[in-house]
């Protein structure tokens, strides 16, 4: 397939895809009733398709330039009385919108311009891919993100809303890579945007999650974050007999890693406890710390760490695994929290001479 038809198809299908989503203001349920479009799905969806037009300017900017040139062609060939010229001229211009540009006219100067567009087209065309699959992505996971959101606040027909805007969205992005790979471009590396973490950090502005641990409200601070911007990426834990229990969680130390890839351990978080096992755990590549569950009586005595995948400003809470269970324990109360999607850059929490209580630190890029 050309580019000259190629990039009039990939504008076509964007456009009529985001039709129901920027003009529709209802949507149907299960059960056929008319759903109100959700006010964040209306803002999360006008922010998406600004960003894919201003991605897809250059090659609309080509079109327009193309279509001048044509038209130079049509003006001249008008003046100068050439009615065959004229009419193919024309038949060039009213084929743009369907067909794209042609390639090797008979006419040399239409060759000419054809030739000049559809190397420009080619260039525009790879460069523009990446960019336009990283934003669908990127709009995927908020989409998913919201679904989340609605259905933890029993707003299942805003989440169903957005289903429906999910399901066309994840449409879209195959076309786009569909697309891409027929034109030899592989998909986009999304990583973590660490410019925007280091454009936030600002520790005293960053949130902490409810605890785990004797109570969920922290009874008294003890925060750890890094000097720099760092992730959270696992913890050590200190395990030694209590009780009846061979082997309890009395104690963890966060580990951190920047942008360079140093990892590097924060502050121990507990008392008189140096002398037990050790067992350290770390994210996979591509995951943070997502989540603590932690089964306590009076303090914490078996902890689980869950691990959710990095996105672009954020994590993937549908996108997650656990660690093995630190600790044995029986009885007691489990609890879990997550960072719902944030990114996690420390801990906080109370300890005495176990480790009583622990949360997490987050921030919204």
């Amino acid at each position: 397939m050309s580019f000259g038809k190629l990039i009039p198809q990939l504008a076509a299908s964007f456009a009529l895809s985001c039709v129901g989503l920027s003009f529709s203001q209802d949507s149907t349920g299960a059960d056929n009733k008319v759903l109100p479009l959700p006010a964040q799905l209306a803002e999360l969806t006008g922010k998406y398709q600004a960003a894919m037009t201003k991605a897809e300017e250059p090659i609309r900017k080509l079109q327009d330039s193309y279509r001048n040139r044509v038209q130079s062609l049509a003006d001249e060939a008008q003046k100068n009385g050439n009615l065959k010229n004229l009419l193919l001229f024309k038949k060039e211009i009213e084929n743009l919108g369907s067909h794209g540009p042609g390639q090797t006219s008979e006419h040399p100067d239409l060759a000419k311009v054809q030739a000049t567009y559809h190397d420009h087209a080619a260039r525009l065309t790879r460069n523009m891919a990446p960019v336009r699959l990283k934003i669908e992505t990127v709009y995927v996971n908020a989409l998913k993100k919201q679904i989340a959101d609605f259905t933890k606040a029993g707003d299942l027909d805003s989440g169903l809303v957005v289903q429906k805007a999910l399901e066309v969205a994840e449409a879209r992005a195959a076309t786009w890579a569909e697309e891409s790979a027929k034109l030899g471009i592989a998909g986009p590396k999304i990583g973590f945007d660490w410019e925007a973490l280091i454009e936030a950090w600002q520790p005293e502005k960053f949130e902490t999650t409810s605890a785990v641990g004797g109570s969920t409200t922290l009874r008294s601070r003890d925060r750890d974050v890094a000097d720099e911007p760092a992730l959270l990426i696992g913890f050590e834990f200190w395990l030694r007999p209590f009780s009846d229990s061979d082997e309890t969680v009395r104690g963890v130390v966060p580990l951190f890693r920047t942008q360079s890839g140093k990892t590097f351990d924060g502050l121990p978080r507990a008392a008189g406890a140096e002398k037990g096992k050790r067992r350290r755990v770390v994210a996979k590549h591509g995951y943070v710390v997502g989540g603590l569950k932690a089964t306590s009586e009076n303090a914490i005595r078996s902890m689980t760490v869950i691990f959710h995948k990095l996105s672009d400003k954020g994590t993937d809470p549908e996108d997650f695994y656990e660690s093995d269970t630190y600790g044995e324990w029986e009885g007691g109360n489990t609890a879990v929290v997550t960072t719902d999607g944030k990114v996690p850059v420390g801990v906080d929490g109370h300890y005495g001479l176990g480790l009583d209580q622990l949360a997490l630190i987050v921030t919204e890029l």
